[in-house]
């Protein structure tokens, strides 16, 4: 069996897929969106890059990529048996019932929803997204398997799109966490400019990954005022369209270091040096996305402040394995009222470590199996 994959912005969770896919035999190739150092051993045919620098990048990117991997699957649609997609980029998911193809798609981000938590459409009453929503669920009911890292996105989704077949096509399929793919170079050195950072005998809160404008960033800029400088320090890593106005509000705090994108080694030290970390959305995106970096945190015991509304499935990942805390958007005093107990008390922090060590078992590596067992043996 030779099986396609396609995601633009792919990773670790991506790498793990072609791999699951290559010990039952089967013959994977991948189109995806940039260079990736472990993609090494597989065949990988990369196409534009995923440019994240603003909103308008990102659509431009996204659709480009689309249109190269439409030419792509339509000039070899002979020599693949099944294809497998991810949700980004979405542009190309509206194209999928005309391709005369076996899919399955993997939704990370549900759309149209996601365009309208992203600000790219108003609301939900308008006419282009209901309009919009009848071709992405068009889509979505001619899958042969939909699998959702959310159970706000399968309900969703399962809910909408009336299946002929019997068969339970839309399938829950919770992340997962490989710590040997991800640190997997050892004994590399350490950058001078990450080794020196002054993070030593100090509690540490870091946040790492995108910083659009579903992430509210700013609070953490802000709870950083109510902090003894001397003895609480907050780390920002990463990209996005608040990236500038996070460093222009971090100039006058001398205890909030903002820092590019670390490579691999680089962001190894900084993790085993982060007493909390961060994953937030806005109340917007809050059900419609569950960010992967939370189940990176919890595979490393390491405790959450997860930024987000009480109602959304980070909320209630995290108060259900009592694994951090959890505040509303908008509450920079929270964040250090709420944090209190775990800063002052090791006993309260050690037991978050616990149960985010304990929680991980439910996002071992084993899930990709759920993925690659029901392309393969359906």
């Amino acid at each position: 069996m030779r099986v396609l994959v396609v995601n633009q912005s792919a990773g670790y969770l991506f790498r793990d897929i072609l791999e699951s896919l290559e010990e039952r035999g089967v013959r994977a190739t991948a189109l995806v969106g940039g260079e990736f150092d472990s993609f090494d051993s597989f065949d990988c045919r990369v196409l534009n890059k995923y440019n994240r620098k603003s909103s308008r990048t990102k659509i431009l990117s996204s659709f480009y990529f689309s249109i190269l991997a439409l030419f792509f699957i339509i000039k070899n649609r002979p020599k693949f048996d099944k294809y497998l997609f991810v949700s980004n980029p979405p542009v190309l998911l509206m194209f999928l019932p005309f391709l005369r193809i076996n899919y399955s798609i993997l939704i990370y981000d549900l759309y149209p929803d996601s365009l309208v938590s992203s600000k790219l459409l108003t609301n939900t009453s308008t006419p282009l997204f209901r309009f919009l929503h009848s071709v992405f669920f068009f889509s979505y009911s001619r899958a042969e398997f939909v699998f959702c890292i959310s159970k706000f996105a399968m309900t969703r989704i399962g809910s909408d799109v009336k299946y002929t077949s019997t068969v339970e096509k839309v399938i829950y399929s919770p992340l997962w966490f490989n710590a040997d793919a991800v640190f997997k170079k050892k004994g590399l050195a350490i950058s001078k400019s990450v080794s020196s950072l002054p993070i030593r005998g100090k509690f540490v809160i870091t946040y790492s990954g995108n910083m659009g404008y579903s992430h509210p960033i700013e609070d953490l800029v802000l709870a950083s005022d109510y902090f003894d400088s001397d003895s609480v320090v907050f780390l920002i890593i990463g990209a996005g369209e608040k990236m500038p106005s996070i460093r222009a509000m971090s100039k006058t705090r001398e205890n909030v270091i903002c820092l590019d994108y670390l490579d691999q080694v680089d962001f190894s030290y900084i993790l085993a040096n982060s007493d909390i970390g961060v994953s937030c959305l806005d109340s917007s995106f809050s059900n419609v996305s569950l960010p992967s970096k939370t189940f990176n945190l919890l595979a490393n015991g390491i405790p959450i402040l997860a930024i987000t509304e009480r109602s959304s499935e980070l909320s209630k990942l995290v108060l259900f394995h009592n694994s951090g805390i959890v505040v509303d958007p908008g509450n920079p005093d929270m964040i250090f009222k709420r944090l209190q107990p775990a800063i002052h008390s090791l006993e309260i922090y050690e037991r978050m470590c616990v149960n985010a060590k304990k929680a991980s078992q439910s996002f071992a590596p084993e899930n990709v199996n759920i993925i690659t067992n029901h392309l393969v043996n359906a």
